[in-house]
């Protein structure tokens, strides 16, 4: 039973060393303001650090994806030659040489 009550005597008056080694509220004491302060810092370089690795990747796979500039020489975009031969025979056929012409305009007879 000694034993016990000499422990918590020890246990009691190490916890209250402790509470008299804490700074009272409303103290900031500087090593833990440095300490706020470092954190910050770290943090603010890593968000600008990441923001610009996202803005350069970005960069990096716009100018991949985008075909803003041909890489193969460009094509004319004609339609095919058979289909211009087939619509060719069709006019033909259907008797269409040139456009219609528009029927004689009224004029009056002289006398």
């Amino acid at each position: 039973m000694a034993n016990r009550a000499a422990k918590r005597r020890t246990r009691s008056y190490a916890a209250a060393q402790a509470r008299r080694e804490r700074p009272q509220r409303g103290e900031r004491p500087a090593r833990n303001l440095a300490a706020a302060r470092l954190r910050a810092h770290k943090a603010k370089v890593g968000f600008v650090v990441t923001a610009a690795a996202v803005f350069v990747a970005a960069m990096i796979f716009s100018r991949i994806s985008y075909a803003g500039h041909s890489k193969h020489r460009s094509s004319t975009l004609n339609a095919p030659k058979r289909f211009l031969h087939v619509v060719a025979a069709n006019r033909l056929k259907s008797g269409v040489v040139a456009p219609p012409q528009a029927p004689p305009a009224a004029s009056s007879v002289q006398s």
